[in-house]
C-alpha cells in the first residue's frame, strides 16, 4: 500500500513539473510542438513582471524539451535498418503495433516521428514476442 502511495505522489509530481501555468504552452508541449512552445516560453521570459521561480519553471521546460530532443533522435529509416536484421519482412503494421503498445518508444516532435535512441534494444526487452524472436535468432546470451 505504501508503495502505491509513493508511486502516486511521484507520478503526480512529475506531471506537475512538466506543466507551466500557461495553457497555450502546455498544449504546444503536449502536442509535440516543441519549437512553438519554446518561442512562446522565450516570449514569456521577456516579461519583467515574472517572479524568479516562474522564470526558472519556464527555463526548466526548455531544458526538458532539449533533453527529449536529444533522447529521441532516431529516424524511421534508422529504426527500419536496425530492425530488418531481425525482421527481414518488417511491415508498417508491425511498427505501428509496437508504437501503439509503447514497445517501440517514439514521440512526434515538431511534426516528425522520432524514436528513442535505444528504441530497438528496448523493444527486445519490453516486448515478450520480440524478446523470444531475438533469442531464436541469436541464441541465449549468458
Amino acid at each position: 500500500m505504501l508503495g502505491k502511495i509513493i508511486f502516486i505522489l511521484l507520478a503526480g509530481s512529475v506531471c506537475l513539473l512538466s506543466q507551466t501555468k500557461y495553457p497555450e504552452i502546455n498544449d504546444e508541449i503536449s502536442n509535440g510542438n516543441f519549437t512553438q512552445a519554446q518561442i512562446l516560453i522565450e516570449g514569456k521570459l521577456t516579461d519583467r513582471t515574472l517572479f524568479e521561480n516562474e522564470k526558472y519553471d519556464l527555463k526548466f521546460q526548455i531544458e526538458v524539451m532539449d533533453r527529449i530532443r536529444k533522447d529521441f533522435r532516431r529516424t524511421r529509416d534508422e529504426i527500419l535498418t536496425s530492425l530488418k536484421k531481425y525482421y527481414p519482412d518488417l511491415s508498417d503494421e508491425m511498427l505501428l503495433s509496437w508504437e501503439k503498445d509503447n514497445s517501440l518508444e517514439m514521440k512526434v516532435i515538431d511534426g516528425e516521428k522520432r524514436y528513442f535512441n535505444n528504441a530497438v534494444p528496448n523493444l527486445f526487452r519490453i516486448n515478450e514476442d520480440a524478446k523470444i524472436h531475438q533469442k531464436k535468432l541469436e541464441g541465449e546470451k549468458t
